[in-house]
């Protein structure tokens, strides 16, 4: 049996109906271009394939300048079984999750950045093999001293080395906020994985996170 880091906000809903909310690329990296949105297969399922991105070594990465999955939504991460880490920044503004985010690479972790903050509310699942990574940082570390930044002014190396860390640069205010403004459980299930959220600022209403 795999081992799964699962963020689970899952109560009742704040409204049933299916809020439509949108995947768009940036164009700094993949096949995409700018302002080009990600399929939604069946209307509801957004297909986040290698193409969209770029490969190096074991890590996948991915630009948005809109990540927003809304209720009743799905958004999956593909790829070759040699990757291990999906690296996926965003670069446009705060992103709203409400329905469900899944990678189906075996044993891969996500790491997840905005700079300008995350909002987790009622029906918010995050499903992958690995470790979910989820930060307003401005830069993703790695070992030989790259650096993947969540600007777009900023030169990025998209390395093949291990993943070191998150880091902020002076004035960074994103919030990562799980609000669920009803009675919730938010959890994590995992025999060998973390949940890693690393902001300067993070809050949590009518939230529990639990971590084995």
């Amino acid at each position: 049996m795999n081992s799964k880091s699962t963020l689970l906000l899952a109560a009742a809903l704040l409204s049933p109906a299916i809020v439509h909310a949108d995947v768009i690329l940036d164009g700094s990296i993949g096949s995409g271009g700018l302002g080009d949105s990600v399929s939604a297969g069946g209307g509801f399922t957004y297909n986040i394939t290698p193409e969209l991105g770029q490969q190096a070594g074991s890590n996948l990465f991915h630009s948005f300048s809109q990540f927003n999955i809304g209720i009743g939504e799905h958004a999956n991460f593909s790829g070759p079984a040699a990757v291990s880490n999906l690296v996926s920044r965003v670069t446009g503004g705060e992103s709203s999750i409400a329905g469900k985010i899944t990678a189906s690479i075996s044993g891969a972790s996500l790491w997840l950045v905005n700079p300008a903050g995350f909002l987790f509310t009622n029906g918010a699942v995050v499903d992958v093999d690995g470790t979910f990574h989820l930060s307003t940082g401005d830069f993703v570390e790695f070992s030989d001293g790259a650096r993947y930044f969540s600007s777009l002014s900023a030169s990025s190396t998209l390395s093949t080395s291990d993943i070191t860390s998150f880091g902020f640069l002076a004035g960074s205010q994103g919030t990562i906020a799980i609000d669920s403004r009803r009675d919730i459980t938010g959890e994590v299930y995992s025999a060998g994985h973390n949940l890693n959220i690393n902001a300067d600022f993070i809050t949590m209403r009518d939230a529990d996170l639990r971590a084995q």
